[in-house]
């Protein structure tokens, strides 16, 4: 069949699969919501006295957290905010209508049993920069939170605090800041729990990633050696391209692996990365399929997508942030245009019984899903 390798197939198939289950874990924003009989918290109080952490497991800090806007340095009376939830355009208790940029202070009291133990919080990336402190001690800070643009320093990454309750109620204390992002706030759920379960719940999320990272390199690295093997094979070159863009993405967004590794990669630097890698495994995974079905996806378009492509990378790299985060439906609506075009062209070969095509089609089905669904999460706020 023209335009098919088949010796590809096998390393494809899985390859395929990876990509999905990527799109699942690079999905991963808002978090799980509140289940069945989980307390919520209201008018900035958590009420734990009846939670057993042992018997009933970690639960998310979710509900209505205290709330202080901090406009030029004042800190007008507090209010009330759900958590999760950005707060651009939300309207306070007391009139105040805040904007996505500016810094907040949340607050939460929790009351619970005496002699609770060593308890832990893990926290989500918080856009895009805070503080938090236990009972008036500081327990953990990401970047710099302050109440300018100029002051604020961005950077995302989640964490754990572990520390041990004393008395009857515990106060936390959670400043957060963005001048450099779109959206503001807490996006995803804060969990409490032991510190043994909050330690399994880290290791479960970092396996899951490592796990699917390294297996997008291996894959990548494969189809690039027969790449320089076989150079006439482009096929194999864009192949290769999509895993590794998928797999860069992966490395800088959820457990911020490549933050972790300590390059001093900048958040700045690191948000780029994202969304350039967003673009480019679109346009590698179109160029892959346009090459696997010549007959069915035309050059034209292939040139069109790449120039589209090429010039939003080279926007990422030249405007700030907040400007390509502002724009960020137009990342999206070019990588499902693409995905779109191609299952269209993977359901037109099958019908004229290509080999491969509607295998093909399946994975071009499930990786719109996983666009649609990342798409939904990084706009569930």
């Amino acid at each position: 069949m023209k335009g098919l390798n088949v010796r590809q197939m096998p390393a494809t198939k899985l390859a395929v699969f990876i990509l999905m289950v990527a799109g699942l874990l690079l999905a991963g924003g808002c978090g799980d919501r509140p289940g069945k009989g989980e307390p919520l918290a209201e008018n900035g109080v958590l009420d734990l006295r009846n939670w057993s952490f042992e018997s009933d497991g970690a639960l998310p800090l979710n509900g209505e957290w205290a709330f202080s806007w901090l406009t030029r340095g004042e800190q007008p009376e507090p209010s009330f905010i759900k958590v999760p939830g950005t707060w651009g355009g939300v309207t306070l208790e007391n009139g105040l209508k805040i904007d996505d940029r500016g810094k907040g202070v949340y607050r939460l009291t929790i009351l619970h049993p005496p002699k609770m133990g060593m308890v832990a919080i893990r926290l989500p990336n918080l856009s895009t920069s805070m503080r938090l402190f236990v009972d008036g001690k500081l327990f953990a800070e990401r970047g710099r939170p302050e109440s300018g643009s100029e002051s604020t320093v961005p950077y995302q990454l989640p964490t754990s605090i572990y520390f041990n309750s004393k008395g009857e109620k515990t106060e936390l204390t959670l400043e957060v800041a963005n001048f450099h992002h779109r959206k503001g706030g807490i996006r995803s759920e804060l969990v409490m729990g032991t510190a043994a379960q909050i330690h399994r719940f880290e290791f479960k999320q970092d396996a899951q990633e490592w796990i699917v990272f390294g297996s997008l390199l291996m894959i990548g690295l494969y189809h690039l050696g027969l790449f320089v093997l076989r150079a006439r094979e482009t096929a194999n070159l864009y192949f290769a391209l999509l895993c590794l863009f998928v797999a860069l993405r992966m490395s800088v967004i959820g457990q911020g692996m490549l933050l972790e590794a300590g390059f001093g990669l900048t958040w700045t630097l690191a948000a780029k990365l994202e969304y350039s890698s967003f673009v480019l495994s679109g346009l590698f995974g179109f160029m892959y399929y346009q090459k696997m079905y010549e007959q069915e996806i035309s050059r034209k378009l292939w040139a069109a997508s790449s120039v589209v492509g090429i010039g939003l990378t080279i926007g990422t790299w030249l405007l700030p942030v907040l400007q390509s985060s502002s724009f960020i439906w137009v990342y999206q609506g070019y990588v499902i245009v693409l995905t779109i075009a191609t299952i269209a062209a993977l359901v037109a070969a099958g019908i004229r019984r290509r080999e491969g095509a509607w295998l093909s089609f399946v994975g071009g089905a499930g990786r719109l899903a996983t666009i649609l669904y990342d798409i939904l999460i990084f706009n569930c706020f």
